[in-house]
């Protein structure tokens, strides 16, 4: 862990070290889980090739922003838990489940 940022209260710097260690639990398998697919390393990469990749992450990142939101919509639709349940926890290309 860090040391502690002076200019923020225990709580803040609390939250911080969380999202901090989620990050690394996140990041370290994807990082090797990509070395394992592509290879190579990434550092000696070129400029244009790591600019092409960055921007093809970006554009999958917005169609999972804009699909968060159309969840988020759906639940203050809802009525009951069951439906919120549903919409939390359906599975990717769930079968006989429309896409709006």
């Amino acid at each position: 862990m860090s040391q502690p940022h002076e200019l923020m209260t225990e709580e803040q710097n609390d939250h911080m070290q969380k999202n901090v260690a989620a990050f690394q639990q996140g990041y370290i398998p994807k990082y090797v889980n990509g070395q394992r697919e592509h290879h190579g390393n990434m550092w000696t990469m070129g400029a244009y090739q790591a600019y092409a990749n960055a921007r093809d992450e970006v554009l999958d990142q917005w169609s999972y922003i804009q699909q968060f939101r159309k969840c988020l919509d759906e639940i203050n639709l809802c009525e009951t838990i069951e439906e919120v349940r549903e919409i939390l926890t359906r599975a990717k290309f769930d079968e006989g489940k429309e896409d709006k």
